[in-house]
């Protein structure tokens, strides 16, 4: 699906923004299994959350986070999501996504350069008409819909909660589930994957 050198570029450009949803069941923090898989990296489906809350290395977005592991849980074991693109609509370090509405809203961040960035970004992933895009949370949602859609009209978009919800892992890992028609996982099975390395 893609060559180093175009995998190169995505990281030169967007790497301290991104990952790739394949996960090192040993350490999750652990990057190099994304290079060390291209061949499993693909543009079927795209994470999109909302932005990053720290800035962060190299793919090293979506992993090691406090809640990141739900993520994992759920998608590292799928046939056909397994190794698809994750990025956030807004590439800006924000704590608190209340501020950063506030500040898309006063013109302090201009939604149209984050628009054109996203639209490049995901060019260079390779993203078609058939992508299909996983989108966390509400408020990504909101501006998703009111900013981005109209540049993807022909993507299929599913909207989940986001991860970093109150709530058991599990209820949230099998209400993904649910949501995506992924049924060939159990939830105790994919745990015990980790168990002895988290």
């Amino acid at each position: 699906m893609y060559s180093k050198p175009e995998i190169e570029k995505i990281s030169d450009e967007f790497g301290k923004f991104s990952s790739w949803a394949i996960w090192d069941f040993q350490n999750e923090k652990n990057t190099s299994i994304i290079e060390s898989n291209l061949e499993l990296l693909h543009n079927n489906y795209v994470f999109i959350g909302l932005n990053i809350s720290k800035e962060v290395g190299i793919w090293e977005n979506f992993r090691g986070g406090k809640h990141d592991r739900k993520i994992k849980y759920a998608f590292n074991s799928t046939k056909d999501i397994k190794g698809a693109y994750m990025t956030d609509l807004i590439k800006s370090v924000e704590v608190h996504s209340i501020d950063l509405l506030n500040k898309i809203k006063q013109g302090n961040i201009n939604i149209k350069t984050q628009i054109d960035t996203f639209i490049r970004e995901l060019n260079l992933v390779k993203v078609t008409s058939k992508s299909k895009f996983i989108i966390f949370g509400n408020i990504a949602r909101e501006l998703y819909d009111e900013y981005f859609e109209k540049h993807f009209p022909e993507n299929k978009v599913y909207y989940l909660k986001h991860y970093s919800g109150r709530g058991e892992d599990k209820h949230w890992v099998e209400e993904v589930w649910k949501r995506l028609n992924i049924v060939e996982l159990n939830y105790e099975t994919e745990l015990n994957k980790y168990k002895n390395h988290t």
